[in-house]
């Protein structure tokens, strides 16, 4: 059984395209880390992920990110440690499809993303990282 998601990080491709986008290390609040615990524990699907503090790690040149008004459909592949019981940390990905719509974006700092939603999500494989 998993208990707590650490360091999230999600990398995120044009779902037409297959191009890269993004990397982001992002934060999640408690309701969004249960959602993905109870996909790792119990296999429960979710449609809506909600992000804060996101953190550009890498991005294409001329990445512009999508906005309320044109959310766009995105592939995302979640990197994520997930530690069990016994206090080991087991890394996982998880692979999605997804709309993506950035709903907070610092002026003075447009590497910072203050939120981030991410609707219509099916999840198309939880793999466990050895």
């Amino acid at each position: 059984m998993y208990t707590k998601i650490i360091n999230p990080i999600i990398d995120i491709y044009d779902a037409d395209t297959g191009e890269f986008e993004v990397t982001l290390a992002v934060e999640l609040p408690h309701s969004q880390e249960d959602k993905l615990l109870n996909l790792l524990n119990r296999g429960e699907l979710f449609s809506d992920l909600f992000i804060i503090n996101a953190e550009v790690i890498n991005a294409r040149q001329g990445y512009e990110p999508p906005t309320v008004e044109h959310p766009r459909r995105r592939v995302g592949v979640l990197r994520l440690l997930a530690r069990d019981d016994a206090g080991t940390d087991v890394p996982v990905e998880i692979r999605m499809t997804l709309t993506s719509q950035v709903r907070g974006v610092y002026p003075n700092d447009p590497s910072h993303l203050s939120s981030i939603e991410y609707t219509a999500i099916l999840v198309d494989s939880v793999k466990r990282l050895v």
